[in-house]
């Protein structure tokens, strides 16, 4: 068994190690097809890499242990015929791993399933507006909960 330590380089390149022991060896480069990357991380099973950016599919799925892409998935917000283009800002896994919350710079936060990529919760944002620096997402310690810089703990 061993575990995966990833660095950012340059023009937002991620590059994937095995370290083994005391020995870290390059693997690969993840192929997230994002044209900017604010955050990363990787889900606790160690199969997935998120990469999260913006625009219309802000969130990329990579496969941790050859680097190569597997999907986008859609982050499109609509108000009435009018589309913005979001930043995902922050990502999180609960401690279960079996859900993934992004927060986006508006404030939206939208939780979805680990493997399936399905939308479990999507919270309304008045006008598409609410957080527009720092928006941040994280869950408590037992998973039921989360938190989203400047609001409440909200129920899972």
């Amino acid at each position: 068994m061993f575990n995966y330590f990833i660095t950012r380089l340059r023009k937002d390149e991620l590059r994937i190690y095995k370290a083994e022991k005391t020995k870290i060896t390059e693997i690969t480069h993840a192929r997230h097809r994002q044209g900017q990357v604010n955050h990363f991380i990787t889900d606790i099973d160690e199969k997935y890499l998120i990469c999260i950016g913006d625009g219309d599919s802000a969130i990329s799925v990579v496969n941790l242990e050859d680097g190569k892409f597997q999907r986008k998935l859609a982050t499109k917000y609509m108000i009435g015929n009018m589309s913005l283009l979001l930043e995902a800002k922050s990502v999180a896994f609960n401690p279960e791993g079996n859900l993934m919350a992004v927060c986006f710079n508006n404030g939206q936060v939208v939780v979805y399933r680990s493997g399936s990529w399905s939308k479990v919760f999507e919270n309304v944002v008045q006008a598409g507006l609410g957080i527009a620096k720092g928006a941040f997402v994280n869950f408590s310690k037992g998973g039921k909960q989360w938190s989203v810089k400047g609001n409440e703990w909200l129920k899972v």
